[in-house]
């Protein structure tokens, strides 16, 4: 039996069974505060930063409440640790994103704020057809309960150019199930992780840079 099912009464039955014993009478029962809602859905606590936070470092090394001393990257921390207003993923400001796109170049290696973390060049595409491929490959899920960060950089990284040669944005896939993009808050799900998989395959990307 459950503690709520305890502290509502829900043990009538046994009473009943026992009209000797005597009614319990219980206080009403109170809700917790605001203070106490908000602390237990508050974030956890910001651990101690040894180094990495204030010299522009991608990575951060933390000493965690266990006295474990660990090195996560930058975006990750902030993630877990910070605050954020960045809205949720969503397919229309995705879709928005990748209208503008005429020219995608695929780098090899992780993302780190906006920004290929290698100078490795693996494709470069302008051609419209294959351009109208890459958009159809990303359809995300919406969902709250898929959103999450993953705790690597991912790879590889495509930066999307317009029509002006202008970037105007940078996705790095994780682990071919998931998308980032730094006007997120969270990493998207992808509903099909393996279109985007096919199309950087058939642009020469070999799989060893799609982990």
């Amino acid at each position: 039996m459950g503690l709520f099912d305890w502290l509502f009464g829900k043990r009538a039955r046994t009473q009943d069974e026992r009209p000797d014993r005597p009614k319990v009478v219980r206080e009403p029962f109170e809700l917790p505060s605001d203070a106490e809602l908000e602390a237990q859905t508050a974030r956890p606590r910001r651990p101690k930063v040894i180094r990495g936070l204030d010299d522009g470092s991608p990575f951060v090394v933390i000493e965690n409440e266990n006295g474990a001393v660990i090195m996560m990257d930058r975006m990750a921390y902030e993630y877990m640790y910070g605050q954020s207003n960045k809205p949720d993923p969503s397919q229309s400001a995705l879709d928005g994103l990748l209208a503008r796109v005429a020219r995608v170049k695929v780098w090899a290696g992780g993302m780190m704020r906006d920004n290929p973390t290698s100078d490795v060049l693996l494709a470069d595409v302008t051609r419209p057809a294959l351009l109208e491929s890459f958009r159809r490959a990303f359809r995300i899920s919406e969902d709250p309960n898929t959103f999450g960060h993953c705790m690597c950089l991912g790879q590889p990284t495509m930066e999307l150019f317009d029509e002006a040669r202008q970037r105007v944005g940078t996705l790095g896939m994780q682990h071919g199930h998931a998308v980032r993009w730094d006007f997120w808050k969270h990493d998207a799900r992808l509903l099909d992780g393996n279109a985007i998989h096919v199309w950087l395959t058939e642009q020469g990307v070999a799989s060893e840079h799609q982990r």
